[in-house]
C-alpha cells in the first residue's frame, strides 16, 4: 500500500534471515513436521498486467535499438514496479 510522495519510489523485498530458517527447521526436525518445500521465482514471470493498464519503460542500456528515445510497452509485470507485489 504505498503512497505516492511518501513512500512511493521506495522497493521492499521481504526476505528472511538464514537464523529464521533454520530455527524452523530444527522445529520441523524436533515434532516430526512435514517440510514441502517451493519456489517464489515464478511469480513475477508469469505475472500479466491488466487490460486497462499501459505500462512503458526505457530499453535497458545496451540493447540494440532502431532509434534513442525508443520506449516498450510492457505485457507482463516486473519485479520492481509500483504495480508488482
Amino acid at each position: 500500500m504505498q503512497v505516492y510522495g511518501e513512500d512511493y519510489l521506495n522497493t521492499f523485498s521481504p526476505v528472511a534471515k538464514l537464523a529464521s530458517f533454520r530455527t524452523i527447521l530444527v522445529f520441523a526436525t524436533r515434532y516430526n513436521w512435514d517440510i514441502d518445500t517451493f519456489d517464489f521465482n515464478s511469480a513475477y514471470l508469469n505475472g500479466d498486467l491488466n487490460q486497462d493498464e499501459e505500462i512503458y519503460m526505457q530499453l535497458p542500456s545496451g540493447y540494440n535499438s532502431v532509434g534513442e528515445d525508443m520506449v516498450m510497452q510492457l505485457h507482463k509485470s516486473l519485479y520492481g514496479l509500483k504495480q508488482a507485489g
